[in-house]
């Protein structure tokens, strides 16, 4: 699915969005919801990445990505290629029917909407470098139509 399907969702702030699983299939249809934007905000694209920091090895778990060096991978992949700016919160997160929370880490950026499918590509290529370095299967994308004000 291109960018422009998923990036056909409008409404408010983050309604409504586009699940990508970087390096899996992606979904077959999009549901468009077509709400134009309160007075006083404009659209924009927003793309968050979720990246887990656990690894499973031997039928383990363990923290593969320290805070260290997720820091050192922000300030070498994710700042260059976003430098108008981004949020990073810390959460928590199961995948697969694991049933042990895993350490996340949550990307968020808001861009404006011609310039989204650039921006996806550039998040993918420090996807694939992070999914490479940290031994990662997946990271999960969330792209998403919103309005929005003050950026």
């Amino acid at each position: 699915m291109t960018l422009a399907r998923c990036a056909t969702l409008t409404g408010l702030l983050l309604a409504g969005g586009c699940t990508i699983n970087a390096g899996a299939p992606r979904p077959a249809e999009v549901v468009v919801l077509p709400t134009p934007c309160p007075a006083g905000m404009t659209e924009r694209s927003a793309l968050t990445a979720f990246f887990g920091r656990n690894v499973r090895q031997d039928g383990r778990e363990f923290l593969r990505v320290p805070e260290a060096e997720w820091e050192r991978f922000r300030l070498a992949h994710l700042t260059p290629r976003f430098p108008q700016g981004s949020t990073i919160l810390d959460a928590v997160g199961t995948w697969q029917g694991q049933a042990l929370a895993e350490p996340t880490k949550v990307f968020l950026v808001t861009v404006p909407s011609e310039t989204a499918e650039a921006a996806l590509h550039s998040l993918r290529a420090a996807i694939d470098t992070y999914r490479r370095d940290f031994q990662q299967q997946s990271v999960g994308i969330l792209v998403t139509k919103a309005c929005a004000a003050g950026f």
